[in-house]
């Protein structure tokens, strides 16, 4: 049955490509943009008053009914009714929505990069963060609101969710509730925030290969490959769309944002199912460099340990999955001793999810400037927050007193916005050069890509 579904779907799919059927919203594209905040619409009153409305970034998705999480319905629509709308797609739905454009008029008309002591950075913007709620997804329903955020931010206060939802930035199904609301299966959580993204490390993107409908390209270290969790603008694919005109991406395989190296996309709908079946017909080879702290083996070491938990945080925080068998082929090319560092050849013969770093954990190596992995190079714990900090910011937020701004002059703090509030609530993440490369990737033999060597493998001196 579920072969039968996924055939009409792909029927439908090229229904709609050879109709030509293609729509792109463009809500916000048009509109003029305060740094800061977002595009804003001007209201002229009938006594010439004007009132600026300024509207927030929404996240794109492809299974959801609608990309605008904070659609107005009326205000005698049934609660059922409000769920459906804004949940799950059909087939159907989701066919056409899958050759629409990742990307439209709104992302480009956003918040502007600029750049300090060699980090790209993004300013700080209005935007709708959604969760889908559901049973098989943690924390999953009934649970109240606050709770919710709770489970899933426990790092913060339970005073600031809540003055979150005074404020009217948290709505279920787009209706305000309070602090009681027990959340059920289906309800839409929206989440309204001022958004501070990670920074990254600013460096140029190299063109691989380049055809009609591939894009292969050499990614910098720290920039992950598609929007996601702190991350959006300071994206692999946002920053091709926004500064170099490609708007329609569509990542092929996976590839850490903290590692580098060969990374391909397609450039419109249709064709990643052509470059997929090398995956699925296992046809395809990956070859890695790594520089890790110490001296390797001299002879080619196999780890084949099976995995089934990955590092979010250094110390703190891990996600567990299946027990899968990996395997990973190590070579030393060559050691540094100026700085006991070993060059290493690594050839996953299986995918898992950082199957190279894990596997050279559990030889007793860790790559150099491994964050989650080199207990040398820890970053901070996502977790960690200045409580005393994050108490005085609370207490501001509560005064009833809004900061005076200056918005048309970029001159913007949200009252409600830790980091607005203060740069020693959260610590900020400090990107740097993880010393894991993606050089050689081979789709059968039809294709073979292979990228420059980064600075750390011609001259490992670099990299401590």
């Amino acid at each position: 049955h579920f072969y039968k579904r996924m055939g009409y779907r792909q029927q439908l799919i090229k229904f709609y490509q050879n109709a030509g059927s293609k729509v792109s919203f463009d809500l916000t594209g048009h509109l003029p943009y305060i740094k800061g905040l977002g595009p804003y619409e001007t209201l002229i009153h009938a006594d010439g008053r004007k009132t600026f409305v300024i509207l927030p970034k929404m996240q794109f998705n492809n299974t959801s009914r609608t990309r605008f999480t904070n659609i107005e319905l009326p205000p005698d629509t049934p609660r059922e009714i409000k769920r459906k709308v804004l949940g799950q797609m059909s087939m159907e739905e989701s066919a056409f929505a899958s050759i629409m454009p990742p990307v439209t008029k709104e992302c480009l008309n956003g918040p502007k990069y600029y750049f300090e002591n060699g980090m790209r950075k993004v300013e700080p913007y209005f935007d709708a963060a959604r969760s889908y709620i559901s049973e098989k997804q943690y924390p999953g329903t009934g649970i109240s609101v606050i709770d919710y955020y709770m489970v899933r931010f426990p790092a913060f206060s339970r005073k600031f969710f809540e003055l979150n939802l005074s404020n009217k930035q948290i709505a279920v199904n787009t209706e305000f509730v309070d602090a009681s609301y027990v959340l059920k299966e289906g309800d839409v959580l929206t989440h309204l925030m001022h958004k501070h993204e990670n920074d990254v490390l600013d460096l140029k993107v190299d063109i691989v290969y380049e055809t009609d409908e591939l894009l292969v390209v050499n990614k910098p270290p720290s920039w992950p490959i598609y929007p996601i969790g702190n991350y959006k603008f300071n994206s692999l694919t946002m920053i091709l769309m926004r500064e170099h005109g490609y708007t329609d991406l569509r990542p092929i395989h996976r590839l850490d944002g903290p590692t580098s190296g060969i990374c391909m996309m397609s450039k419109k709908p249709g064709v990643s199912g052509k470059y997929q079946k090398f995956f699925t017909e296992k046809k395809t080879q990956k070859a890695y460099l790594a520089l890790v702290d110490g001296k390797f083996f001299d002879k080619e070491t196999v780890c084949e340990e099976p995995l089934d938990t990955f590092k979010i945080s250094p110390t703190k925080l891990y996600k567990t999955t299946e027990l899968k068998l990996s395997k990973t082929i190590f070579n030393l090319i060559s050691y540094n001793p100026g700085n006991n560092t070993s060059l290493l050849s690594c050839v996953p013969v299986t995918g898992r999810t950082h199957q190279i770093r894990l596997h050279l954990e559990k030889l007793g190596f860790f790559i150099v400037n491994d964050s989650l992995y080199n207990p040398r190079d820890y970053g901070e714990e996502r977790t960690n927050i200045n409580q005393d900090a994050l108490e005085a910011a609370l207490a501001r937020m509560g005064d009833g007193e809004a900061p005076e701004n200056n918005i048309f002059k970029g001159e913007f703090k949200h009252k409600f916005c830790l980091k607005c509030q203060s740069k020693d609530i959260i610590i900020p993440f400090e990107p740097s050069v993880m010393c894991l490369h993606s050089h050689k990737y081979s789709l059968g033999d039809e294709f073979v890509f292979e990228s420059s060597l980064p600075a750390w493998a011609e001259n490992p001196n670099l990299a401590r």
